[in-house]
């Protein structure tokens, strides 16, 4: 049965709706009796509310400003603003619409705060949803088909809450289910029936007024009748029988009417009552005896004041006198009652006036309903309230106590906290700035170490300076681990937005792996799948940086098998891609209980004392913090015994206006050596071996660093090449327009002028020579030999090639090199076989295009013509000494470059010393060091630097320290000069005594 039927009017038991016209009716009737009690429920939710926001400072203080936004600045103005719409004449039409909104944002905020409150403080909120359900239906009035609609909405916000977003543990959750989805039930329940009951009460009113108003209307037309029949009887006798007949048929439709309003009354719940002017009850309904206790006999004639508890009898009283006076209905009045057994019933009772047919007052009539359960639900509720204000009290005044002393443990472990971080902080700092400053050393070590394999004498120096290189190089890739690891932590490491080619990228970190697997007699694999963006613009040396650790560790642990690289696009993002890289080997693989804790720093899987492989435990640490640097995330997956999987994304943006995408779709470098990285990458190594001097090429080295210079011209000069030396851009440029070399070597950090603006400048001279000739060419006129020399020295100006050297992982990179005009790139620290590839692939095609002769004169050009040092007298002076030689150098006819190499050596740290002291606002640590240069300059014949350490020491002693850093730049400039004339000046002697 789906339906309920009242007379002639159907009520849905579904939707709980009316035909539309009722519909109509019962909506303004039912909201001007609900509008109080909907603007009293809106003022009491925003009270509790707003007061329950004292129990988030003490539940979860950490938290609460984020609460109070919900609870002050969301929910109280929305209801308040909801409350002052209720004043609105449209309120009638969205009524229930905004008592859903408020119900339902009652719940979300609950909900909102359960998400943000830690365990266990936001337990306590679980018992707000449940109020929401039970009486914030019901204090609302909220119709079942909006509860049905805000319940249910409520239920599943908490669900894809309690599943998704704080991952409820599974008996919580079944738990809280429960008394969620009982309480709603209820919420539903209680709507449903004070819904369904109030249409009932309007419907059965609505009949009985309709049906009464039949019989009133029944009973004019048959005293109209009557009256006419009866002027007709007068008048003919002749009509009497048939007059007889009608008024038979009229009392009998009379009688049918009058039973069917008598079995509406006895079917209705509510009470029915008719009394006359006395208020002696005459008539009423069985629901109205169940409501009394009295029996038909003992209520009828009974006066209203009998059973009317003598509290309620004026109200009464005044209920009827008004609907007397006014001649309308007094609807909904409160009546206690006594019945049989001495208990007191409440009821909510409507009267109405009865008139007879000549319109004189006869009586009374109404319906009586028993509200008592909901009174005493009412009385409970009100106590309830009681209590919990005097509970809210106490707990106040206990968060108060708990507040204070809350207050004053979070400022001391605010002062920890701080101190903390500035300690962890301070540490970071030092670590990273003592590991870049033992770094600058290494790549000098390296460097010498290959010169010194170059020049031993028997196998077991060699065997013994490549165990220096190698170890060197460990040290040198743990110290990088330190110092990148350590500027993440202090928050010193900056990422760059520059320009580059993932396929580059993946080719050259699969070269160098390749190379590795093929030693190891490994199969190795790089893919890029065709659907991947490839120019990109992001940090691409972190990027490589990444993908070496992680193959570099997959390679390590993984003894047979193969090693892949795997690149995938992920998502697409717009202007930016998101790319899944995926590493995975056949190895040791990683056990469970170690898997967990892989990028943490400094942790190995094997941490024991003789395991097998070494490495700091950095690698993996240092991939995440650089993952998640570039937006990525990183994961691990592996089975021991049988291989790991390691995977990352990064978040790139792309190249505007370039559609490449990847085309790499496998590379394979297997132990059968399918893929000659030599013959791919052009790599040449025929270069001649162990030859000093032998005339190759010119080239022009800009390098500041002194180890690093010697490790240049160790190398080019014993494979034939001439080179010069300039220790910083403008120098280089200096040089440049002087002489012609086949090959200029830039290093890019450099002081005064860096190799970006120095290469800038030689490129912006060589495209500027036209129009030189053009001006010389006005002035000269028809000058054939001048003519002849402005044409040699063009020809001698075809744009030089210039290879950036720069440090790994630094501010520069291919990229930026190629656009500022360089040619190619090689990283440091320079390596033996890589740079003399580099050389001899740009000066063969340079020394064929202009080939240069041998130089006739000293190599000092590139410093200038005033020479740093007298060279020749400095010589005589130490070497002719022979006493001081025989006693310390056993006649060693080198003195003067074992005595300049021991100076060059001790200014260099000392230089340093200078530039921290004066950091430090050292002026005695600075003139003394000044001092000690001044002295051994001077006695190497050194005028220039010996001055320049002089007005250092001046500063000094004069504690006034202005203008000391511009000296000392001045100081490392000479410092530089010097050190590149006397390693020339050393080289040309050893040419003319061969």
């Amino acid at each position: 049965m789906t339906t309920l039927t009242l007379g002639d009017i159907q009520l849905s038991l579904w939707t709980l709706s009316f035909p539309a016209e009722i519909e109509r009716d019962y909506k303004e009737d039912y909201f001007r009796k609900s509008i109080k009690h909907v603007r009293i429920a809106m003022l009491l939710a925003l009270t509790f509310f707003a007061v329950f926001g004292i129990l988030d400072s003490w539940l979860v203080p950490d938290v609460k400003t984020k609460l109070w936004f919900i609870r002050y600045v969301i929910y109280c103005p929305s209801i308040f603003a909801i409350y002052l719409f209720s004043f609105s004449k449209h309120f009638q039409r969205y009524m229930q619409l905004c008592i859903a909104l408020a119900v339902l944002l009652a719940g979300l905020a609950i909900i909102a705060m359960i998400l943000i409150a830690p365990t266990p403080g936001n337990y306590s909120y679980y018992a707000g949803l449940i109020l929401v359900f039970i009486f914030g239906y019901t204090f609302f009035k909220l119709q079942v088909l909006w509860a049905t609609i805000v319940g249910w909405m409520i239920v599943i916000f908490y669900e894809i809450a309690a599943i998704g977003l704080i991952n409820t543990p599974v008996p919580i959750l079944i738990s809280n289910n429960f008394f969620f989805l009982t309480g709603n039930l209820f919420g539903m329940f209680a709507c449903y029936s004070i819904d369904l009951y109030s249409r009932r009460d309007f419907l059965q009113t609505r009949i009985i007024e309709a049906e009464k108003e039949k019989v009133h209307q029944a009973n004019r037309e048959l005293e109209d009748r009557v009256e006419k029949r009866t002027g007709m009887l007068l008048k003919a006798n002749k009509s009497l029988k048939q007059e007889i007949i009608d008024r038979k048929r009229a009392e009998d439709d009379l009688r049918e009417n009058e039973e069917k309003y008598r079995n509406i009354l006895e079917n209705m719940e509510e009470g029915y009552y008719e009394v006359d002017i006395s208020g002696n009850l005459r008539f009423f309904n069985d629901s109205l005896l169940k409501i009394t206790g009295y029996s038909h006999n003992e209520l009828l004639g009974t006066n209203y004041r009998q059973f009317t508890d003598p509290s309620d009898v004026n109200k009464v009283f005044r209920a009827y006198n008004k609907a007397y006076i006014s001649q309308k209905p007094s609807k909904e009045f409160e009546w206690t009652i006594i019945n049989t057994g001495g208990n007191k019933r409440h009821l909510e009772a409507s009267v109405s006036l009865m008139k007879n047919l000549e319109g004189l007052p006869v009586g009374f009539r109404g319906i009586a309903r028993d509200v008592s359960e909901r009174k005493r639900a009412d009385v409970k509720i009100h106590k309830l309230n009681e209590e919990l204000e005097q509970r809210v009290a106490e707990r106040t005044a206990q968060l108060e106590t708990a507040k204070s002393n809350l207050e004053t443990t979070i400022k001391r472990t605010n002062k920890l906290a701080c101190e903390a971080d500035s300690a962890n902080k301070a540490k970071s700092e030092f670590l990273a700035n003592m590991s870049h400053e033992i770094r600058t050393p290494l790549n000098g070590i390296i460097g010498m170490a290959e010169l010194a394999i170059e020049t031993a004498v028997d196998k077991n120096q060699r065997e013994l300076f490549t165990t220096l290189g190698t170890e060197t190089t460990a040290l040198l890739t743990v110290i990088n681990d330190i110092l990148d690891f350590s500027k993440i932590e202090a928050g010193m490491l900056k990422l760059e937005e520059t320009p580059f080619d993932l396929n580059a990228i993946i080719d050259d970190v699969a070269s160098s792996m390749g190379l590795r697997a093929m030693q190891k007699n490994l199969e190795f694999k790089a893919s890029v799948s065709p659907n991947v963006p490839t120019l990109l613009i992001g940090d691409q040396w972190r990027l490589k940086q990444i993908l070496t650790n992680l193959t570099d560790n997959a390679l390590k642990f993984t003894n047979k098998g193969e090693v892949s690289i795997k690149v995938e696009n992920q998502e697409n993002l717009g202007a930016k891609v998101k790319i899944l890289f995926t590493i995975k080997d056949t190895g040791i693989g990683i056990s469970k209980d170690k898997l967990s804790s892989i990028f943490k720093g400094f942790t190995q899987a094997d941490g024991s004392t003789t395991r097998k492989y070494g490495g700091t435990g950095l690698g993996t640490t240092i991939s995440k913090q650089l993952v998640e640097l570039l937006g990525g995330n990183i994961g691990a997956e592996s089975h021991e015994g049988k291989g790991s999987q390691f995977w990352f994304t990064a978040t790139f943006l792309k190249q505007p206006n370039k559609k490449t995408f990847g085309k790499i779709e496998e590379m394979n470098l297997n132990p059968l050596g399918k893929l000659n990285l030599k013959t791919q990458r052009g790599m040449s190594t025929g270069l001649p071996e162990n030859i000093e001097c032998q005339v190759m090429g010119r080239i022009l080295l800009a390098e500041d660093y002194p180890t690093n210079q010697q490790v240049v011209l160790r190398h080019l000069r014993s494979n034939g090449y001439i080179v010069d030396l300039a220790e910083n851009g403008q120098i280089a440029v200096d040089a440049y327009r002087k002489k012609h070399y086949d090959l200029i070597l830039m290093d890019i950090q450099m002081p005064l002028m860096d190799g970006y603006q120095a290469t800038t400048m030689i490129r912006k001279w060589e495209s500027g020579m036209g129009n030189s000739e053009c001006g010389m060419r006005n002035k000269i006129g028809k000058d054939s030999d001048l003519k002849s020399e402005i044409q040699n020295r063009k020809s001698e100006i075809e744009s030089v090639p210039i290879i950036a050297m720069t440090a790994h992982a630094t501010k520069g990179d291919r990229e930026k090199c190629l656009q500022a005009g360089m040619d190619d790139y090689i990283a440091k620290p320079l390596k033996r076989k890589e740079l003399l590839n580099i050389v001899n692939k740009w000066i063969k095609s340079a020394v064929e295009v202009n080939p240069t002769p041998l130089p006739s004169r000293p190599m000092d050009d590139v410093v200038g013509e005033d020479a740093p040092m007298n060279f020749e007298q400095a010589r005589k002076e130490f070497e002719g000494d022979k006493d001081f030689l025989m006693e310390v150098m056993e006649g060693d006819k080198d003195f003067l470059m074992e005595v300049m190499t021991g100076f060059f050596d001790n200014v260099g740290t000392q230089i340093e010393t200078i530039h921290q002291a004066i950091s430090d606002g050292d002026t005695e640590k600075v003139w003394q060091e000044a001092h000690s240069i001044k002295g051994g300059a001077a006695n190497l014949t050194a005028e220039i630097l010996s001055q320049t350490a002089l007005d250092l020491e001046t500063m000094g002693k004069s504690e006034n320290l202005k203008g000391s850093l511009d000296a000392l730049g001045r100081l490392k400039i000479e410092y530089d000069r010097l050190k590149a004339y006397a390693g020339n000046n050393i080289c040309n002697q050893n040419r003319e005594h061969r």
